[in-house]
This record gives structure tokens, C-alpha cells and sequence, in this order.
């Protein structure tokens, strides 16, 4: 019995005061609309969750390219010839495109495991720019822009 008193006590006493302790809505609008602006510098609910979700920032990182560039190519621009060097020897086999701006593949060397350096005839090409695409299986692409200029 004595245990329940207090909760009774205060049961009973939030009942009998006057609605101080219980806010009512004035409308509708007030429970289902959005909050009213109040001044001052308050957070958004989408601010105050991202700063308080937020994470350490490493800059280091925003500067370093997306991926390490697998082929040197030179000269470029180029006229006969271009030799393509890989930084590292292909471990797997090596497909090496050569696509204009309409997205057509001009032409197209395939290179084995092991290759790492090779002199490729550009002489078959109109003047112009290319994509030089270079992919090992099961790889994604990397593109080097190439111009091949006149004879």
C-alpha cells in the first residue's frame, strides 16, 4: 500500500492542476504541419543529424586520382607510331583500342600475359583524335586521349 502512494499522489495531482502541465494542441495544423519558425539559430532536424552523425574527413585522399594509370603512351601527338608501355607486365590477356569520337573502334590490338611495352602502327588512321582504351579481362577500361596528326 504504501509502496503505490506516491504514484497515486502524483497521479492525482497531475489531474487536478490546471492544463500547465499538458500542452494542447490549438488545431489540427499545429500536430500534422510542419514546426513554425522560432528565430534564432536553431538547427534543421536534417542539420542536427548530420552534425551529429558526422565523420572524420581525410583531405589526403581528395586529391589522389581515382585510379593509378596502368599505360604511358608517347608520342602524343603522334603520326606513324605510338609506343604504349604498361607500368606493370599484364597478368592477364590485354586488349588495346584505338575508337574515334563517333565511338567506332578504328582499330584494335590484343596482347598477351607478360606484355608490358609495344610500338603500335598508327599509319591505317585518319588524322583526328582517339580514345586509346586499354583493358586486361575482367578489368574496367582506362582511356588516354591520342591525336593522331597528318602525314
Amino acid at each position: 500500500m504504501f509502496r503505490s502512494l506516491p504514484i497515486i499522489v502524483c497521479s492525482l495531482a497531475l489531474m487536478l492542476a490546471p492544463g500547465s502541465y499538458a500542452q494542447e494542441p490549438s488545431s489540427f495544423e499545429r500536430v500534422s504541419g510542419p514546426p513554425e519558425f522560432t528565430g534564432g539559430d536553431a538547427p534543421s532536424s536534417a542539420t542536427a543529424f548530420a552534425l551529429a552523425h558526422q565523420e572524420a574527413v581525410d583531405f589526403s585522399r581528395l586529391h589522389q586520382p581515382i585510379s593509378t594509370p596502368i599505360a604511358t603512351v608517347f608520342p602524343n601527338p603522334a603520326q606513324s607510331f605510338i609506343v604504349v608501355s604498361l607500368v606493370h607486365p599484364a597478368t592477364e590477356p590485354l586488349t588495346i583500342s584505338f575508337v574515334n569520337m563517333n565511338g567506332v573502334v578504328m582499330l584494335q590490338d590484343h596482347f598477351s600475359a607478360g606484355f608490358s611495352r609495344s610500338a603500335i602502327d598508327l599509319s591505317s588512321l585518319p588524322s583526328g583524335y582517339y580514345s586509346m582504351q586499354v583493358q586486361e579481362q575482367a578489368k574496367l577500361p582506362q582511356a588516354t586521349q591520342i591525336l593522331k596528326s597528318g602525314d
